[in-house]
């Protein structure tokens, strides 16, 4: 089945030759190098953007995952979550961060 070697998306259909997110030549497989530089490249988390509260945060984690982006979501104090859980919200904000190698396309996608 056809690989696209930047995202690794795998596609069932075997008429597709490019990707359609990256737009570029599928491969027939990919090689255990790519996916070893994929984990070395996604190890780290980068900081997107910070929110003030849980609907904002909920409306950014929703967009960027309709465009299969990972989320991860870091309260700005050590009680946020604590405080959000007993009172519903924080006062201290949430970060939202995602993979190094979506940022940029997190960051237009979220300016749109």
């Amino acid at each position: 089945m056809p690989w696209c070697p930047i995202c690794k998306a795998e596609y069932i259909d075997e008429g597709i030759s490019k990707c359609d997110d990256c737009n570029v030549e599928l491969v027939d497989k990919l090689s255990l190098f790519d996916i070893e530089k994929d984990i070395s490249e996604n190890d780290k988390e980068v900081l997107l953007i910070s929110v003030k509260d849980e609907i904002e945060y909920s409306i950014i984690e929703s967009k960027l995952r309709s465009y299969n982006i990972p989320v991860i979501k870091k309260y700005r104090d050590t009680g946020g979550a604590y405080l959000t859980i007993f009172m519903g919200s924080s006062p201290f904000g949430i970060d939202v961060f995602v993979p190094p190698k979506m940022f940029e396309t997190a960051k237009e996608i979220i300016t749109i």
